[in-house]
């Protein structure tokens, strides 16, 4: 355990802060990944509301405003730690979020009031999200970044074994059946009152979990004080923001990390309304989604070591690949409709996608820290999410667009294909490391430097 540690802390400090940063986003996942067998709901409650008027994308605006506020409370966090300690930071934002959840129960009727409030919950879950990352990663030496940022965001990921079922059993507990009531967009969506009525209740049982959750974790989110950047890593007191920003392989990372929200997003919105469409078991699908929490967590130290191993490229190319395989999947198994063999396929064509995507999670976070420095963590990681919280608008934008499932399913997979080929603009990491390491050595020229 000790080889991990970067500081002089405890091994059992060490442990519980880690677990600290991990626990506290998994209220924020459950709205996040638990989204995608509550989309149905959200999609029939809306329905109900608005008379029978059922809009496709609906779900995937709801979730991208989710998301974009995750986004951009990142992107702020990082430029909010030079003024107020990141410690000082969380109380304040757990509040906010949870008190947006008992909002939620009461703006749900009201399309754009609901968007707003799930942007301000994904705004204070943004910046829980960089306070623990910024927390953990402060205690782990820099060779180990990959695999303990898969670790930080574990429960982030693992969110929806626990809250799909449960989210689930108290909306549905007897299983009832959608009904299509759109033939154009082929959509399902539930019409009897006593699962209707359990929706906005759901967010108030949400915001009491999570207010008995997050506030005493809270305590233990204490950075390092004698943090101190490895000989490898850049010094990023020294290493301006700007001259990040000048290179060309920073740009080239925050866009591939842009268009991986596109699959992203995608999975986390129509899984489970995919498969409504040959499978007609409510309980089932919810398993499904659950059940990709465990591949969605374990993913992410894996890629996260193999980060570690195989170094930037490889493994960012690797993963987009793997990610645009298993989309590919989901079109395989629409074209059998129904059996054993579609839900199979469909299953582990889910499971594959969050599997995969997953891993950018790990990835990009410790490519951040590494080459960039962890001092400067925030600000750049917080660019890189800006740029998802675009691609989650253009994903919006494309579902809207293109209403049919094969060629949704097509444009997503090649977007993953495209990111593999851009990372072979991105030089090695070692190289990247050193060549930013020059800025720091020799400084942009300026009025004095002739």
């Amino acid at each position: 355990m000790q080889k991990y540690i970067n500081g002089s802390i405890s091994k059992t400090r060490f442990v519980l802060t880690i677990f600290a940063c991990s626990v506290i986003l998994l209220p924020g996942g459950s709205l996040c990944y638990g989204y995608s067998s509550l989309s149905p709901y959200l999609l029939s409650y809306d329905y109900h509301q608005n008379n029978g008027n059922a809009k496709f994308g609906y779900s995937s605006w709801m979730y991208c405003g989710f998301t974009f506020g995750l986004d951009v409370g990142i992107a702020t966090s990082g430029f909010l730690e030079s003024i107020v300690p990141f410690h000082y930071l969380a109380l304040p934002s757990i509040v906010l979020f949870d008190v947006s959840l008992f909002i939620a129960s009461f703006t749900i009727g009201t399309t754009a009031l609901f968007c707003a409030t799930y942007i301000v919950m994904g705004l204070t879950v943004g910046l829980l999200y960089t306070i623990s990352y910024r927390v953990g990663l402060s205690w782990v030496k820099e060779e180990y970044y990959g695999l303990f940022s898969g670790l930080i965001s574990f429960a982030f990921g693992i969110s929806a074994l626990i809250t799909s079922p449960l989210q689930t059993l108290y909306v549905n507990p007897h299983n009832v059946k959608p009904a299509n009531v759109s033939q154009h967009y082929n959509i399902y969506v539930f019409t009897q009152d006593d699962v209707l009525e359990k929706i906005p209740k759901l967010y108030l049982v949400y915001g009491a979990i999570s207010v008995s959750l997050q506030i005493p974790l809270s305590l233990l989110l204490k950075i390092n004080p004698t943090e101190v950047t490895s000989h490898k890593s850049l010094a990023a007191s020294v290493c301006s923001l700007k001259q990040i920003m000048s290179r060309r392989e920073f740009w080239i990372l925050v866009a591939i990390y842009g268009l991986t929200a596109i699959p992203i997003a995608y999975t986390a919105t129509y899984s489970n309304v995919y498969g409504e469409l040959f499978i007609h078991n409510n309980f089932y699908l919810s398993f499904v989604i659950a059940s990709s929490g465990i591949f969605n967590a374990v993913g992410r130290p894996f890629w996260g070591y193999l980060k570690d191993k195989l170094r930037m490229r490889s493994a960012i190319i690797l993963l987009c690949l793997t990610t645009a395989f298993f989309i590919l999947t989901w079109f395989l198994s629409g074209f059998m409709h129904s059996g054993f063999v579609a839900q199979g396929i469909f299953t582990l064509g889910v499971w594959g996608v969050f599997f995969s995507c997953c891993g950018c999670y790990a990835i990009f976070p410790a490519v951040a820290a590494r080459i960039f420095g962890n001092e400067n963590f925030g600000a750049v990681y917080g660019i890189m999410n800006m740029a998802q919280a675009i691609g989650e608008i253009i994903f919006a934008g494309i579902a809207d667009a293109i209403t049919k499932w094969l060629p949704l399913t097509i444009t997503i997979s090649i977007v993953c294909f495209l990111s593999s080929l851009m990372t072979l603009l991105i030089p090695k990491e070692d190289h990247a490391i050193t060549e930013i390491s020059n800025l720091v050595e020799k400084p942009t020229r300026g009025p004095n430097n002739d």
